[in-house]
């Protein structure tokens, strides 16, 4: 289970690599719907239906699934939110001269960031 969905999940070695494999139903779904949203809108996407949902990760080393899962979803968190840092907020682009003015920026930023996160949560039902 991972945040109340049930995810199925396979691992096996091949040669000195660990292979994971991973399948999220609802992560299919949600894949399913970006695709057809963007299809009706006229943008020309490519789409592997057997591979919706699905998830595989390689490892030099032997874990749990479960802890693999949960590392490769962390860290996707954390490349999401630097997406929405430079890309939404535009936070790479510092044109500051001062240490304190660059402290400033950060620290705006950072409220910028959580008041991002905050609105999202709130729109998606989140309490």
């Amino acid at each position: 289970m991972y945040r109340g969905r049930p995810i199925k999940y396979a691992s096996y070695r091949y040669g000195r690599f660990y292979i994971y494999l991973y399948e999220d139903l609802a992560l299919k779904i949600e894949e399913q719907k970006t695709y057809y949203t963007l299809l009706s809108k006229g943008k020309k996407v490519e789409f592997k239906e057997r591979w919706a949902g699905k998830i595989a990760i390689i490892s030099n080393g032997k874990f749990h699934p479960e802890e693999v899962y949960e590392r490769g979803r962390s860290r996707d968190q954390i490349e999401r939110t630097f997406d929405i840092l430079q890309n939404f907020l535009y936070v790479d682009r510092p044109h500051v001269r001062r240490e304190e003015s660059f402290r400033g920026y950060l620290f705006a930023s950072f409220i910028a960031l959580i008041a991002y996160y905050l609105s999202e949560c709130t729109q998606e039902g989140w309490t």
